[in-house]
């Protein structure tokens, strides 16, 4: 997954040239749960994985995480 940059104060301006790659992130999600889906149009089947990136910055540095939740129960 590519996070781009903007380099310009006209955020109105949409124009590729304006943007540039600040990291690439790539992680393993072998061990993340996959929800399995049906289409109820076709009927096929296809699998889902839902997770998120966390940027850290820091004064020095600059981390990146893979997060996802898994046997998570809501009590209310």
């Amino acid at each position: 997954m590519f996070f781009y940059t903007y380099s310009r104060a006209n955020m109105f301006n949409r124009t590729t040239d304006l943007y540039s790659i600040l990291c690439y992130v790539e992680g393993d999600t072998s061990k993340a749960p996959l929800r399995k889906k049906c289409s109820k149009s076709t009927g096929a089947v296809h699998y889902s994985l839902d997770y998120d990136i966390i940027l850290s910055l820091g004064l020095t540095e600059f981390k990146a995480y893979i997060a996802w939740q898994e046997n998570v129960s809501n009590i209310l």
